[in-house]
């Protein structure tokens, strides 16, 4: 079951990474938000603009990661010592 999930999410990934590659314009925003168990998250989302079959400009917003901070720093700290 699990290698059918990551097989899933590799052909989810590659379908964004084609479209954030055709794209003409694409911004990437960080935002940190602390929930009420007071863990604080980052999610990273890319912003792209692309023009459907028709010829209309469309945005699309597509998460990149959702991270828990504090153990990402933690990791990192880990790993240096």
């Amino acid at each position: 079951m699990l290698h059918l999930i990551s097989i899933q999410n590799a052909l989810i990934v590659s379908a964004v990474v084609a479209r954030i590659t055709r794209a003409h314009f694409s911004s990437l925003i960080a935002d940190e938000t602390t929930d009420r168990h007071k863990q604080e998250q980052l999610a990273i989302v890319i912003h792209y603009v692309l023009q459907d079959d028709k010829g209309v400009w469309k945005c699309y917003e597509d998460p990149v990661a959702n991270l828990d901070v504090l153990a990402d720093i933690k990791a990192t700290d880990d790993s240096r010592q």
